[in-house]
């Protein structure tokens, strides 16, 4: 492997790298969102016509599913990477 294909091959790794780290701050950033608005749901809601346990808990799974997804995406990155540029760091 020639020195430009390995430079190449590490700035593409590290481009990777950066895209799977925003994408689990974002889902970070999200989820803590999430958990606000249903603070804020929860406390303004009519006490004597509550949220539908059912709608309540398919947000929460819906939302955990989702936060889930994006982990394993970013995982599946780092092994795609490990196995395609070697495992550096």
């Amino acid at each position: 492997m020639d020195s430009s294909s390995s430079v190449s091959g590490a700035q593409n790794q590290a481009n990777t790298q950066s895209k799977a780290k925003s994408a689990a701050e974002t889902a970070d950033l999200n989820f803590n969102s999430f958990l606000q608005l249903l603070t804020v749901q929860l406390q303004h809601q009519d006490p004597l016509n509550p949220m539908d346990s059912t709608q309540f808990t398919q947000q929460i799974a819906t939302f955990s599913g989702l936060e889930q997804q994006i982990q394993t995406n970013a995982h599946l990155e780092e092994l795609v990477n490990e196995r395609t540029y070697g495992t550096q760091t």
